[in-house]
């Protein structure tokens, strides 16, 4: 009997099954190993950083029967800067030893590095991937509009190389949706609503898609699919009680348990959910009613303060979800004690969720009321929250709030028709690098607008820009134009023939040496290696501190922590973090190390030490780490790259 097998260095089992001439059946069993004349082993770390060097120690081994003296061939791509390479080897009969190679990365690369052992006719081949990403601080912008505008952008001293652009313009909005909900994954998405965010809105796109006849038979069995997924995943997340927690544990969410309940109720449309699933958490989000309404929406950890403003743009959006799911009786003392607390702080999130709210509950006059409140703002450009449920600022909460706004406006047939295409153009200007700012903010926008686009889907027309940077045409078919960016003052020209037509977006990002400027950040961390040069075998001890420097606690905080590539986590430390509740979550993430904390008290500081294998030899720089509350993402604190010198 012949056959072939692999050429790989393993242990194969052949089974032997059969009946014998006088009708006995039998079976045998039998191992044999194979291996060739010559085998290599080598590792190298998952990526690099710009300007990384790293030696590698390459292990061959010489499994024949006589003594033989290998060569080394080392095949590196381009920018890769082959330093130092042992070259010649003489190993006796089953012998191994190592040769070193030590190179250095020059500029971004996404290719792999190629081993090639011989000796005589004898050659053994191994090839390794190899990412190298940029060093220093990333700075990520976005342009969106849809009408003509003349403007400069100021370019700093960047990274040579580090300059990257593109042109995109929105054919259809269903285009421009699918893309916001990308937008969604470039940031760490561990938690209950950050999951959800990148599922959710699935629904309301593909609503949009077959309300228009734009999706095909395939693309909508794609589409629910991966909501099948999503669903399975966040299940994972529910507690014994009944409700819902950002990480899963014993202590449930009131308000992220309404936003569950809210989404669980829409996928009922594509995704067989549990009806007791339903009514289990409808039930115990009503449970948690107190003697005025209210729902009891603060945590374990809240109950020593009174009932925040957080607190009750928690308590709104509870109101809000459930009247939306068709809840009345239920609500009803809750709704007049809140109506009394927003006529009086005016809070335009909160407005725009009773809005909403009062809506659903057929109280006209009371939306009436409030949506007046609400125009008026708008006009004075006065909009302004404080805090969203999920504790959201800045560019998120603007965004939520526009988007609340926009719903109360859309609920309305008699409204002005033009004035919501206004809201709808402000929104879409707050669509950024990070989509809308936060997941729960591009999930409001992605509701509201594919609402508004299944309606006025010809409102942009078919008319496409023409855009020019410092003079240079950009052209949709050559989406790459870094070329025509400068360091220092840029003209940007955009041009419609009839003065507006179809959204277009352009992208530019750069990094530099200096950290993007951000403000009113209340939070501060510090990374330090205990040693910054250590030997392979080792372990080296980074720790990481983080401070709120407010007088007030804050919601969900984040921290991602760029690892140089010569260390390696030791995921058994990083789940006892979990367990010593040191951290909320951790994930890898885009090579970060990203560490959640679900709140953070007044004034507190966390300190974490995370015990890392010296693994690699080289001379390392890891990502530039960032903290940041994780509702309000483009505002962070830098850290500097972690450097690292590792001996053989």
């Amino acid at each position: 009997i012949e056959f072939y097998q692999s050429d790989a260095n393993s242990v194969f089992r052949i089974m032997t099954e059969g009946i014998s001439a006088n009708g006995l059946i039998g079976r045998d069993e039998t191992t044999y190993a194979a291996q060739s004349l010559i085998s290599i082993d080598a590792k190298i770390p998952q990526y690099l950083t710009r300007t990384d060097q790293m030696t590698i120690p390459v292990v061959i081994k010489n499994n024949s029967s006589e003594t033989r003296t290998l060569t080394m061939d080392v095949i590196v791509p381009n920018y890769i800067k082959l330093m130092k390479a042992d070259s010649l080897i003489t190993l006796k009969p089953l012998e191994s030893g190592r040769l070193f190679v030590t190179m250095q990365a020059d500029k971004l690369v996404n290719s792999n590095i190629q081993f090639a052992v011989k000796s005589g006719e004898f050659r053994e081949t191994m090839i390794l991937p190899l990412k190298v990403e940029e060093k220093g601080f990333p700075h990520h912008f976005s342009i969106i509009n849809n009408k003509n505008e003349n403007f400069k952008i100021n370019i700093p001293e960047f990274i040579n190389g580090s300059l990257m652009s593109s042109y995109y313009v929105y054919e259809n909005s269903a285009l421009q949706m699918f893309e916001d909900l990308e937008r969604l994954k470039q940031e760490p998405y561990g938690c209950f609503e950050q999951l959800s965010s990148t599922v959710y809105p699935n629904i309301f796109i593909l609503d949009y898609l077959k309300a228009t006849k734009k999706i095909d038979a395939n693309t909508e069995l794609k589409v629910i699919r991966n909501m099948k997924k999503g669903y399975q995943k966040m299940l994972s997340y529910k507690n014994k009680d009944g409700g819902f927690s950002y990480f899963g544990g014993n202590e449930s969410d009131v308000a992220l348990s309404a936003f569950a309940l809210l989404e669980f109720k829409d996928l009922k449309k594509y995704v067989n959910v549990d009806t007791k699933l339903i009514q289990n958490l409808s039930s115990f989000i009503l449970s948690k009613r107190d003697t005025n309404g209210l729902f009891e929406v603060r945590k374990s950890y809240e109950m020593k303060t009174g009932y925040s403003e957080y607190s009750w743009s928690r308590n709104m959006y509870v109101l809000y979800a459930l009247s939306k799911l068709g809840f009345k009786n239920e609500l009803l003392q809750n709704y007049e004690y809140s109506l009394k607390r927003v006529l009086a702080t005016k809070d335009s999130y909160q407005l725009a969720l009773m809005a909403n709210t009062a809506k659903n509950l057929g109280k006209n006059e009371n939306y009436n009321n409030l949506v007046t409140i609400l125009n008026e703002q708008y006009a004075g450009k006065n909009i302004k929250t404080e805090v969203t449920f999920t504790g959201s600022g800045g560019i998120s909460a603007n965004a939520e709030t526009l988007s609340l706004y926009m719903m109360t406006l859309q609920k309305n047939e008699s409204s002005n028709q033009l004035k919501i295409a206004e809201v709808a153009d402000e929104l879409i200007n707050y669509n950024s690098y990070y989509g809308f700012g936060s997941t729960q903010a591009t999930t409001l926008a992605l509701e509201t607008l594919s609402n508004f686009f299944a309606k006025n889907e010809k409102l942009y027309g078919t008319d496409k820009a023409a855009i020019k940077v410092n003079n240079v045409a950009v052209l949709d078919k050559n989406n790459s134009f870094a070329s025509a960016f400068k360091k220092g003052e840029n003209d940007i020209a955009i041009e419609y023939l009839h003065g507006k037509g179809l959204p277009y977006k352009l992208d530019y990002q750069y990094y530099t040496l200096e950290a993007p400027k951000s403000e009113n950040i209340p939070v501060t961390m510090e990374t330090k290696l205990k040693s910054q040069s250590s030997k392979v075998g080792e372990t080296n001890r980074l720790t990481v501190t983080v401070k709120n420097k407010v007088n007030s606690q804050l919601p969900m905080t984040t921290a991602k922590i760029g690892i140089p590539a010569g260390l390696t986590l030791q995921n058994a430390l990083l789940k006892d973090l979990i367990d010593k509740k040191q951290i909320s979550y951790y994930e890898i993430f885009d090579n970060y190390l990203v560490l959640y904390w679900e709140h953070f008290d007044a004034n507190e500081t966390k300190t974490i030490n995370l015990d890392l294998k010296v693994e690699f030899a080289g001379e390392y720089t890891g990502k530039t780490s960032n903290v940041y509350l994780y509702y309000m993402p483009e505002s962070k604190f830098w850290n500097e790259g972690i450097r690292a010198v590792i001996n053989p």
